[in-house]
């Protein structure tokens, strides 16, 4: 259900993208169409700015590069509280490697996510181990679902072994 739960939130983010060519969006929250020329910088969700890249209409906007990794992963391996990604940080990261035409960089930014990645995860196991709430605040919305399900994993697993406290 979880994954089921990502997907959704992936599709329903709001993304930055350059009209590629003049067309007419619907504003999917006020119904109202607006027309939009070449050049123009517009927030779409992620499912219009897909369907619409795949129509050669956008260029969604991935301002994520392997030195914004590399510089997260050094954050990220240089203090032992979570270091603050930018919001919809693993949207971007996600449509930089679903869409980059360069496979070598792709593959490159895949290996540097994952390394990210699993720097979080035991951080964010650690938290859920510990319940300490207040340390969810440098988390992603991605990563508090996370720690949510962990905790209560963990504390249904200790509940079970232990008894009810």
């Amino acid at each position: 259900m979880e994954k089921r739960v990502l997907d959704l939130l992936y599709l329903t983010e709001k993304i930055r993208a350059k009209i590629l060519k003049p067309l007419t969006i619907m504003d999917a929250e006020t119904s109202e169409a607006k027309p939009y020329e070449e050049g123009e910088i517009v927030t779409l969700f992620v499912w219009q700015a897909e369907a619409l890249k795949e129509k050669g209409y956008v260029e969604p906007i991935i301002d994520v590069s392997p030195e914004t990794l590399i510089k997260f992963i050094y954050h990220e391996k240089s203090r032992t509280g979570l270091f603050e990604l930018p919001e919809n940080f693993f949207i971007k990261l996600k449509l930089f490697l679903k869409n980059h035409k360069d496979r070598d960089q792709r593959i490159k930014m895949a290996q540097y996510a994952e390394d990210l990645v699993s720097l979080r995860l035991q951080k964010i196991t650690l938290i859920a181990l510990k319940k300490a709430d207040e340390e969810t605040s440098k988390m992603t919305y991605e990563e508090r679902i996370l720690y949510n399900i962990l905790k209560r994993e963990i504390d249904d697993w200790r509940k079970g072994l232990l008894g009810a406290t």
